[in-house]
């Protein structure tokens, strides 16, 4: 069943997926399109006949400046060369 909101969310246009093993990040512009594609995954789901749905969402939202989720990793990033 979680395959059927992976696909939901692939099909939504104007964002940025990244799935990983322990989720899926989403960017996006604005915070009703993560809200609108969290709606679809649960509907998703509930077409597939699921009883209950458990969600978890961290929002990190910022209007001071434009960040993406790489300047995340690139803050975190350890030099190599020695």
């Amino acid at each position: 069943m979680l395959k059927k909101a992976v696909q939901e969310i692939e099909k939504y246009q104007g964002v940025r997926v990244v799935h990983h093993p322990m989720g899926t990040v989403i960017e996006a512009d604005n915070i009703d399109q993560i809200l609108e594609i969290t709606k679809l995954a649960h509907e998703a789901i509930f077409s597939a006949e699921a009883q209950r749905i458990l969600t978890q969402l961290k929002i990190d939202y910022r209007k001071d400046k434009s960040r993406k989720m790489e300047d995340k990793l690139d803050a975190i990033s350890v030099d190599t060369n020695y």
